[in-house]
């Protein structure tokens, strides 16, 4: 993959440039997930996979406990550099990807919950033209 970008764009990409390009993605997407309200109880699996087990495959059988879960999520985050309680990037982890600015915006929604209907910005889902019947 790094090969064909580079070639692609002519720079000189490395493997590393590439995951920090990852990293800083899924922070500001974890960010923006905050601003509408999204936390660490949205980190979820369907309720059937608790209680109901796995059938069939190499996994028959299998189910998950809400207590492993949480000890999956709260090992996860930590692997992240996130906050434990709230599954947020932390202030440290955004100035290390230099990706801080965006806690000017989204400082204040951290936290609050999502205003009715979603996203308060930006163009709303039914005004989409494939939404409209517009192709």
């Amino acid at each position: 993959m790094v090969d064909l970008v580079n070639a692609v764009t002519g720079w000189n990409w490395t493997i590393a440039d590439m995951q920090r390009i990852g990293e800083r993605r899924l922070n500001m997407m974890r960010a923006f997930n905050a601003r509408e309200g999204a936390g660490r109880d949205r980190d979820t699996l369907p309720r059937r996979l608790f209680d109901e087990p796995l059938k069939e495959g190499a996994s028959d059988g299998v189910s998950v406990t809400r207590a492993e879960l949480e000890a999956a999520l709260d090992e996860y985050y930590r692997l992240c550099g996130w906050d434990n309680a709230s599954g947020m990037p932390t202030r440290a982890k955004l100035q290390e990807l230099g990706v801080d600015s965006i806690l000017d915006i989204f400082q204040g929604w951290i936290g609050r919950a999502a205003p009715p209907g979603g996203c308060s910005v930006g163009r709303r889902r039914d005004r989409h033209p494939s939404r409209r019947g517009v192709s």
